[in-house]
């Protein structure tokens, strides 16, 4: 250095986060007013050193670099004046993948995509810059690191598909909004679920994957679809047990199950539909596993199950023709009653849904470990219709509970039934 000159100062400018496949770019600038050359010199963080910078007549000079892998990069520019005096000054990019990472308090997340790019935004306003942006060709789904606190999410609009399950590691509650489209890769455990007008949330086909939520609103012409999987809504108040009856006989639409509110794609007119029952029902008073979730609070189970399973354990057997006969002729009836065509009757429509699957094993997961079957179902508590239903269980309806046993032989309906079911 020569003593009898100034340093250059450096300023690199600000510290960036920029999205996978981006581009890093920047302008800095020095001073140093007693030289009147300068070398300018950058090292990008990747480990290949220092190459040669363009400077301009200003004393700026221009950043820009593409990174290969995501990572923390420290960047450092460095000025040397014609009399080798050294100036630098350094600056940190971050490359982030496509994933959402929140803090340890209450975060407020956001996603938008359209056909060439998603943008992230964290705990920043949606209608400002994002936090940063990836071109989807270089991604395909997006993750959650939620860290704690009780979280809220909102895809703003286009279509995003998340892996794994974002709720993972904090209460996390979803919105869709502006037709967006969600679709879930794995088991989802949620604080609550709300699809806006004309979005829609899907399970893509597995057969065996839950969407457990803790509260669940469906907007006009939205829909979940559950394609070939099941669905848990906790509750803590009034069973929602009505409105998602409303949902599924909505969607039902004359066996093509293509309307609104909670459906399945892989269903159908004459083999499998949707199930639905209040916990007690399926589970008993102790509650237990419905497929891969445990099960002992308020709970309104759905499952992608055989037309005449009226239990949800993946059979259909004499115990679910039992069910049907203790309601054969009665109106205002539901799915766990024998009610197997959404019109609240149950009559000779149902038992022939009934018939055709009967003997059929195996159509949905067994849970690991259930209490005793009970041998009786009642139709559960009717909540009021409403367009929400809300998180964490507490109690039952009195009525979900299972009664006691049946005699076979003091029925001859049933009697009837089974001679209608004889070849």
């Amino acid at each position: 250095m020569n003593g009898n000159s100034s340093i250059p100062v450096v300023d690199a400018g600000p510290d960036m986060v920029i999205g996978r496949g981006g581009t890093f770019a920047g302008i800095g600038s020095f001073a140093d007013g007693d030289s009147s050359s300068w070398t300018g010199q950058v090292d990008w963080g990747e480990g290949a050193g220092f190459v040669p910078l363009p400077l301009n007549p200003d004393n700026t000079f221009s950043l820009s670099h593409a990174y290969a892998a995501d990572g923390v990069y420290t960047v450092t520019v460095r000025i040397i004046d014609g009399e080798t005096n050294v100036g630098s000054d350094s600056l940190v990019v971050t490359v982030r993948g496509p994933t959402l990472i929140g803090t340890a308090g209450n975060d407020l997340l956001y996603v938008r995509g359209d056909a060439t790019k998603v943008q992230f935004f964290e705990n920043t306003d949606p209608t400002g810059p994002p936090t940063f942006t990836i071109l989807r060709a270089h991604m395909t789904t997006v993750s959650v690191q939620g860290n704690g606190g009780s979280d809220s999410l909102t895809v703003l609009d286009g279509s995003i598909a998340f892996a794994g399950d974002i709720g993972s590691g904090s209460l996390l509650a979803l919105t869709t909004r502006n037709f967006a489209n969600v679709t879930f890769g794995a088991t989802q455990r949620l604080g609550g679920l709300t699809v806006s007008d004309f979005s829609r949330v899907t399970m893509t086909t597995n057969g065996s994957r839950i969407l457990r939520t803790g509260g669940l609103s469906i907007g006009v012409n939205a829909a979940v679809d559950l394609y070939d999987n099941d669905m848990i809504v906790d509750y803590t108040s009034a069973s929602p047990f009505a409105q998602i009856e409303a949902w599924i006989r909505e969607a039902y639409k004359s066996g093509t199950w293509t309307g609104s509110g909670i459906r399945a794609t892989l269903a159908d007119r004459r083999t499998r539909g949707l199930g639905y029952a209040e916990w007690t029902q399926v589970l008993g008073p102790q509650g237990g596993y419905f497929g891969s979730e445990l099960v002992t609070t308020p709970a309104v189970l759905i499952k992608y199950a055989a037309y005449g399973d009226a239990r949800l354990d993946g059979n259909v057997n004499f115990g679910d023709l039992l069910r049907l006969s203790q309601n054969y002729g009665t109106t205002g009836k539901s799915w766990p009653t024998g009610d197997f065509d959404y019109d609240g009757n149950v009559n000779f429509n149902d038992l022939l849904r009934l018939s055709q699957q009967y003997g059929t094993t195996g159509l949905s997961p067994t849970p690991p470990a259930q209490p005793e079957e009970p041998t009786e179902a009642v139709e559960p508590a009717q909540a009021p219709q409403a367009a929400t239903c809300q998180p964490t269980p507490t109690t039952a309806p009195a009525d979900s509970s299972p009664l006691g046993t049946w005699e076979p032989l003091q029925s001859p309906k049933i009697d009837r039934l089974i001679d209608l079911l004889e070849p």
